[in-house]
């Protein structure tokens, strides 16, 4: 019981990882049925499709159905929304103005202008 389990688990693992193989091997294996039943352009043999917009087709989907099983389940089955900004942070907080008292400067006579003569004089 064991084993076939396992077997059957492992088969499912290839048969899903070798998907694109798969349906090529269904094709070829049934080229005949699809070319006479399944084609879609029966009608016009001058294409020479012989089944291959049917293979394309089948290919196409089962690319599709390996995204979809590659995709996460969150992202799969859920709609998401998608926050762009954070309305909290466009509130603004409310500024109290108040009159601030500046210093007011005095001079105090710190300021000798006698060293400017010594230091700026034309050049000798």
């Amino acid at each position: 019981m064991k084993h076939t389990l396992l077997f059957l688990a492992l088969l499912g693992i290839l048969l899903n990882a070798f998907r694109k193989e798969v349906v090529l091997l269904e094709y070829y294996a049934n080229q005949d049925f699809i070319k006479r039943v399944l084609c879609i352009n029966t009608a016009r043999p001058e294409l020479h499709c012989d089944g291959k917009c049917y293979l394309m087709t089948k290919l196409k989907a089962a690319e599709d159905a390996k995204k979809q099983a590659e995709m996460p389940a969150p992202l799969r089955d859920k709609h998401l929304d998608i926050q762009l900004f954070n309305p909290a942070f466009l509130q603004y907080p409310v500024f109290d103005f108040k009159p601030v008292s500046a210093p007011v400067f005095v001079y105090n006579g710190a300021f000798q202008p006698g060293f400017l003569p010594a230091l700026l004089r034309p050049p000798a």
